[in-house]
């Protein structure tokens, strides 16, 4: 209130990923003027800060650091980033055909498993959704070709 700035230093529980030892210490953006300031890289540098000052270990990405945790000065960064802009652009036209065929085919598993019993499960056709909408979209690959693959294919990518 003093300096009449929308932006503030405060402390916040660790709640994610629920890690301990997570510095509690963050900036607080009211409002759209200040909110621009984060992506200025001669103000916030954003190397290995994604989530706070939490870092997964690189041996869960192959020994890399992906994108998100390179700062936009690292030369990996713009390839990296370009390369992903551009798996998105080109998959665009096909996103919400399928995200709606994927939740058309969720919402009868959910409903014929419920309709045969009380109960149902969303988890795991909602996962096999997710699965089945990634594999279309960003590989370019319907898991429904190969039934081991529906079936057991988001399972395979959770281990």
């Amino acid at each position: 209130e003093k300096h009449k700035s929308t932006v503030f230093r405060t402390n916040v529980p660790p709640t994610f990923p629920l890690f301990t030892g997570v510095n509690p210490n963050v900036i607080a953006v009211l409002d759209v003027k200040s909110f621009s300031h984060l992506f200025d890289m001669d103000v916030v540098e954003k190397k290995d800060t994604l989530v706070g000052d939490f870092m997964p270990s690189v041996s869960f990405t192959g020994g890399m650091r992906v994108c998100a945790y390179l700062d936009t000065s690292e030369p990996k960064h713009s390839k990296i980033k370009g390369f992903a802009m551009d798996i998105l652009r080109r998959s665009s036209a096909t996103w919400v055909p399928t995200l709606l065929s994927k939740l058309d085919s969720m919402w009868s598993t959910i409903d014929s498993k419920f309709n045969s019993s009380s109960s149902a499960n969303y988890l795991v056709p909602l996962q096999q959704c997710l699965f089945g909408f990634l594999a279309q979209c960003f590989v370019g690959a319907d898991p429904a070709a190969s039934p081991n693959i529906a079936d057991h294919g988001y399972f395979m990518l959770d281990n």
